[in-house]
């Protein structure tokens, strides 16, 4: 890989890993909403434990509404591949 490729993958893999950190905080500001209409213990419990309860508010809102591609499923998708497609970059560029 060139030295131009290098710094334009090193440059996108920094915007992607950046990138996780907004789309982690709309994923956990979401559930935070989510809990917010179970009930305050329910909020409390989302708050301590963002990554647990991300996927215990996945399963509840496939279950309620039936739908698997909710817009909290895209969103963690979204998170997934930008941590992939980030983390390939950055690491293609330290090469």
């Amino acid at each position: 890989m060139g030295k131009v490729a290098r710094i334009i993958a090193r440059n996108i893999g920094s915007l992607c890993l950046t990138s996780l950190w907004f789309v982690g905080l709309g994923i956990h500001f979401y559930c935070l909403y989510l809990a917010r209409l179970s009930g305050f213990g329910a909020m409390a419990l989302t708050f301590v434990l963002p990554f647990v309860s991300q996927f215990y508010w996945l399963w509840a809102s496939w279950r309620t509404t039936g739908i698997f591609f909710n817009p909290l499923t895209i969103a963690c998708l979204v998170w997934l591949g930008l941590c992939a497609v980030g983390s390939i970059l950055y690491i293609a560029s330290e090469e």
